[in-house]
């Protein structure tokens, strides 16, 4: 009798193997001489974080979880209000973002992948309107 043992690490490099394309476009971060940086998420590409507001903690930063499968999660990320200096879309509304425009970005050291994401200042004003989760 012959026994297949199956390594499941092996297993599941050679899973992430045959997908590998799917992963690198849906990957925010561009490797480059060796320095990993943050790179804006592409507006063409549907957003599949998970976004809760969790406190404010004063009048210009708020308490963020920022979970998507792709690039990982942010459980306790403080993002802060500042104007932004791109163009892009809202992370949780979806909406265009005009250079200028009030926005959250997250700010941590390392840099996070998700540095170049945005929430629109107006969203965090309206869910002051309602409640925070606790």
């Amino acid at each position: 009798m012959v026994t297949l043992s199956i390594d499941p690490w092996l297993q599941t490099i050679n899973l992430l193997a045959a997908c590998q394309d799917r992963i690198l476009t849906r990957t925010h971060v561009m490797v480059s001489s060796g320095d990993i940086r943050a790179q804006r998420i592409p507006a063409s590409l549907p957003l599949r974080a998970s976004i809760r507001l969790i406190e404010r903690q004063n009048s210009t930063t708020v308490t963020v979880a920022w979970s998507d499968p792709t690039v990982g999660y942010f459980g306790d990320q403080t993002w802060r209000l500042t104007r932004a200096r791109h163009t892009g879309v809202c992370a949780i509304s979806g909406r265009f973002i005009g250079c200028g425009d009030e926005i959250y970005r997250p700010m941590s050291r390392p840099i996070p992948v998700n540095a170049k994401a945005m929430i629109l200042a107006e969203i965090v004003v309206e869910f002051d309107k309602h409640h925070w989760v606790s």
